[in-house]
């Protein structure tokens, strides 16, 4: 037990186990019923830290809370805030959560203990680096809950230092809570009218030193064939089947345009979901880019492929459909250097070297930049996110959470 931040593993481990995956199949927001079942148990943990104020969620479960200034000066000091989302990725069971705490000795992981789910340093690296480290890991059967409940937890912990501990002057101090981030709609119902920093931090990050103040441009679109269905026995000249034509326009996209083909600044087409039958195909992809050029040349790329397939199969009709999900707020970040100069300082009072890095995502704070919050991202110390695979590291997290009092320390003092 860390004797600065004595809560703090516990309260993680208590995160993990709320079912709080979002479901992009509903409609409403938040989208599952644990959601409300945690911010719940949140809103008790906020008021006996003894907040100046918790606004408890409104209608659609937002959670923000409020940590006056504890002292007076002349000059107009900064107010900063701390965000983080509650729930986790659908891409993997988050019922049932069962963590496990161990320190780590080296070697292979038997997550699972039946060698399903193995973490092996042959093909993740950095755990060389955690010899002697506290992992926390879950059974093998569902994701940990890390993204994002480690950045619950080293909000709470460091606020309640910050409570406790009034020799740390400080300015105000805001937090929020928000659902449905893996899903996109993390700030849909935000409201900077009760959360209003001059400037904030998502604590969303992943392994130690993790710095973000850029992300993708993203694009979410829709590609619909329509095709002409009649008795195979008798298609001759007729049939156009819309499964083969949505077949030729996916093998058209080169390999190096897709996801598992690319990585640091490069940007990618996804598809991700398909349905339909020989009338009509509906497929959902992702365009991902940090520059808006890159981007738009990834919706010409579409226009191409969709010209080459409508001459390959003219009787057939093809629809695509862009929607704008979030743009890079690198463009916001850049206008406001003393954040990032606070940051550096921060974490060089701690012996944090940041990797100043574009996330290949998005956050709330790409969302929030642009509602007039500058908001980039820090590490919590978690690793392989939406995953059975994911763990955390108790002493990252740890030092995640000195690093929000000392940027709060070094903002105001």
């Amino acid at each position: 037990m860390n004797e600065k931040y004595p809560d703090l593993l516990n309260n993680f481990v208590n995160y993990v186990k709320f079912n709080t995956m979002s479901n992009p199949d509903s409609d409403k927001t938040p989208s599952s019923k644990g959601q409300w079942d945690f911010m719940k148990h949140l809103v008790k943990e906020l008021e006996n830290i003894g907040l100046t104020w918790v606004i408890k969620g409104t209608n659609h479960c937002y959670l923000y809370g409020f940590l006056e200034c504890n002292y007076e000066r002349e000059e107009k000091m900064d107010s900063i805030g701390f965000v983080a989302h509650i729930d986790t990725s659908p891409e993997e069971p988050g019922i049932n959560v069962k963590p496990k705490i161990f320190t780590y000795h080296g070697g292979t992981i038997d997550i699972s203990g039946d060698g399903r789910i193995k973490l092996e340093p042959e093909l993740h690296p950095y755990l060389k680096d955690k010899i002697g480290k506290t992992l926390i890991t879950a059974s093998g059967d569902t994701l940990l809950g890390a993204d994002d409940k480690a950045g619950v937890a080293e909000i709470i912990s460091a606020l309640k230092y910050l409570k406790n501990n009034p020799c740390i002057k400080h300015g105000d101090i805001y937090l929020a809570f928000t659902p449905d981030e893996e899903i996109g709609h993390g700030t849909k119902y935000f409201d900077t009218a009760i959360f209003k920093p001059d400037f904030a931090f998502t604590m969303d990050g992943a392994e130690i030193g993790i710095y973000e103040s850029e992300n993708f441009n993203a694009i979410n679109g829709k590609i619909k064939i329509t095709g002409f269905n009649t008795h195979p026995g008798n298609a001759y000249k007729k049939m156009v089947n819309s499964i083969r034509v949505m077949g030729y326009f996916i093998s058209l996209l080169q390999e190096e345009d897709t996801p598992e083909n690319t990585r640091d600044r490069e940007g990618f087409i996804h598809f991700d979901k398909i349905n339909g039958s020989v009338n009509e195909v509906k497929v959902d992809f992702i365009m991902r880019d940090f520059t808006r050029p890159g981007l738009e040349n990834l919706k010409q790329l579409l226009f191409e492929i969709k010209n080459k397939v409508q001459e390959r199969f003219p009787k057939s009709n093809i629809d695509i459909d862009f929607l704008e999900i979030y743009e890079n707020m690198k463009r916001i970040i850049d206008k406001h250097p003393h954040i990032e100069k606070r940051v550096y300082s921060a974490a060089k009072n701690l012996g944090i070297e940041l990797k100043k890095i574009g996330i290949r995502g998005g956050t709330d704070g790409a969302r929030l930049s642009f509602m007039g919050i500058p908001t980039p991202n820090l590490f919590t110390g978690g690793y392989n996110y939406h995953s059975k695979y994911e763990f955390a590291i108790l002493e990252e997290m740890e030092m995640a959470t000195s690093l929000i009092i000392e940027i709060v320390r070094e903002v105001n003092g």
